[in-house]
């Protein structure tokens, strides 16, 4: 055979391989963590325990309900820097969260009774939907809402973006400065063109402040792929670099003699360096 008859035959045996490769499946494998947790937060992880108290830091996967009790708040964060925020006496589950084959994340919110803010930063890839009321609720863009469910009944009021509602009425579109309200067991829509302030609308704002200011606002988040909970290692201490080792964290007040790798578990992490 000449050489260009056996190149011809091994580029037609890669190509019949690569045809005959299964696709790449969808991925349940994912992680997000509990970022704030203040008084009666619990989680059931469904591994036969039911709710046990839980604490910051907490990673949250498929599955996993989450519940604040009448002193409770808490604060899930996601990979890309999406928020949920539970008020008192709230409680929600993540049936579905995981990595499609494409490399898009995709999440499935129920919000069984309560009060949330969701803060969502949607990319091109990415899906989130809330069910809620027996409703479903899509984003069209990144969005920034409050949702309010009291047996059966849903309040949903946008402050940024743009949500398409639909369920067993009518498909609406929410917009910003937009409040949708549904009583339990009627199908009609109200819509209301303002949005009234929430007991805890000044929390959530704190919160997002939080973010703004010790995450986004730093030069190695804007860079950085990794930039999950970023915010925290700002506050709590900064990088410095260390000869042959690079990037380093340093937690802050700390004695002048400290070291790293001295105590806790130390990882390399692309784009920030050793946390």
């Amino acid at each position: 055979m000449t050489r260009h008859g056996a190149s011809r035959a091994l580029f037609a045996l890669v190509a019949g391989l690569a045809l005959s490769l299964p696709a790449r499946a969808d991925s349940r494998v994912r992680i997000v963590r509990l970022s704030f947790a203040e008084g009666s937060v619990q989680m059931d992880r469904r591994d036969g325990r039911g709710f046990e108290q839980a604490f910051k830091n907490m990673p949250l996967a498929q599955g996993t309900r989450l519940a604040t009790g009448p002193d409770g708040r808490a604060e899930v964060e996601f990979e890309e820097g999406s928020t949920i925020r539970l008020v008192p006496n709230t409680s929600l589950e993540f049936p579905e969260m995981g990595t499609r084959s494409s490399g898009g994340k995709f999440t499935t919110v129920n919000m069984e009774q309560g009060e949330a803010y969701f803060n969502i930063r949607r990319k091109d890839d990415n899906e989130f939907l809330l069910q809620v009321a027996n409703q479903q609720i899509l984003l069209a863009h990144s969005s920034d809402f409050r949702v309010e469910v009291n047996q059966g009944s849903l309040k949903l009021a946008v402050f940024h973006g743009e949500l398409n509602v639909s369920g067993s009425g009518a498909a609406v579109t929410v917009k910003k400065n937009e409040t949708l309200s549904l009583e339990a067991g009627d199908n009609r829509y109200f819509l209301a063109r303002s949005v009234e302030t929430g007991p805890y609308d000044a929390w959530n704002s704190e919160r997002e402040h939080y973010i703004d200011q010790y995450a986004y606002s730093n030069s190695y988040s804007s860079y950085s792929p990794y930039s999950y909970g970023v915010s925290d290692l700002a506050y709590y201490g900064n990088f410095y670099t260390l000869a042959g080792y690079g990037p380093i964290w340093r937690p802050y007040y700390v004695s002048p003699y400290w070291h790293p790798f001295s105590d806790g578990a130390w990882v390399w992490y692309p784009g920030f360096g050793f946390t």
